[in-house]
């Protein structure tokens, strides 16, 4: 079998769709909720059997050879630190909560993608961050993470 992108991205998706179900499936559904068969955890079983489709379609996608490039050490240096970023971004969520992981994680990223512009990179993440904190715990109600803070 001829290792292309999208094999890769196809069999790397597969594998997180699954464990991603399997979580999704771990989630307690709050006393009385007897209506609904999956009850909260509905939305996220769908997005995993979404992103398992997803990922058996870019499996499978026919190309010729000649038209894809074969994955190799190059592609994985480039995506490796992001991995990595993400990994440390799970670690520390809990620990330093939702407002001030995901600024971190979020210049970090951005930091990486575009070099010497770190002042922009940081009013984005502040932003962007400040408004998913206000749509999830403002608007949805939402409880997230808030570490350190205990108040945010």
């Amino acid at each position: 079998m001829n290792w292309t992108k999208n094999r890769l991205t196809g069999i790397a998706g597969i594998v997180i769709a699954i464990v991603y179900m399997i979580m999704a499936m771990n989630i307690k559904q709050p006393p009385g909720m007897t209506q609904d068969i999956l009850g909260s955890r509905s939305f996220p079983v769908l997005a995993g059997v979404v992103m398992l489709i997803s990922s058996i379609i870019i499996f499978l996608n026919k190309k010729s050879s000649e038209d894809e490039e074969q994955f190799g050490k190059s592609e994985l240096s480039v995506l490796f630190p992001y991995i990595l970023m993400v990994v440390i971004y799970i670690i520390l969520l809990p620990i330093l909560g939702t407002m001030i992981s995901t600024i971190l994680f979020m210049y970090f990223t951005m930091d990486r993608m575009s070099k010497g512009v770190w002042w922009r990179n940081i009013v984005l993440s502040v932003s962007i961050t400040l408004v998913f904190w206000l749509l999830f715990v403002v608007v949805l109600k939402v409880q997230l993470p808030t570490g350190l803070l205990g108040v945010i």
